[in-house]
């Protein structure tokens, strides 16, 4: 009987680990760091996608009133903006989660009206 038949089917899954882990070890310093930097992209993917749940969550507060404000007596500007923001805060959370391309772009549309609209169009 040779040694493969002989062994358990326990003893072939360690010795597959054992493979992998000696393949893991003999990664280049290269592939450590682009694997590194992977994680750590996706890590910071991550808490921006969850800042954009809390804007979300702004919004719906805003919009059922439970900021301090009376949303139907706000101006209509501020309502919409609020429904704009909300939909777009909602497609980049959704978005980074699931990784579609269409978040990259909410994102940037989010993040360069917000700023426009707190700087250059301040009223």
């Amino acid at each position: 009987m040779s040694r493969a038949a002989a062994s358990e089917p326990g003893e072939q899954t360690t010795n597959l680990n054992r493979r992998e882990n000696r393949s893991e070890s003999l990664a280049s310093p290269t592939q450590k760091r682009v694997a590194f930097v992977a994680h750590v992209t996706k890590i910071t993917l991550w808490i921006v996608a969850f800042f954009y749940l809390y804007g979300a969550v702004v919004h719906v507060l805003n919009i059922f009133s439970l900021t301090g404000f009376d949303w139907l007596s706000a101006p209509f500007k501020w309502q919409a903006l609020d429904v704009v923001y909300l939909i777009l805060d909602l497609t980049v959370f959704i978005g980074l989660a699931r990784r579609w391309k269409v978040s990259v772009i909410a994102f940037y549309l989010a993040a360069t009206t917000q700023i426009l609209l707190y700087t250059a169009f301040r009223q």
